[in-house]
C-alpha cells in the first residue's frame, strides 16, 4: 500500500 509512489508495497493495487 504505497499511495506517495508507483511501488506495490505489499499486495495492495488499488492504488493507481
Amino acid at each position: 500500500d504505497d499511495g506517495e509512489n508507483g511501488s506495490f508495497h505489499g499486495a495492495d493495487l488499488l492504488v493507481i
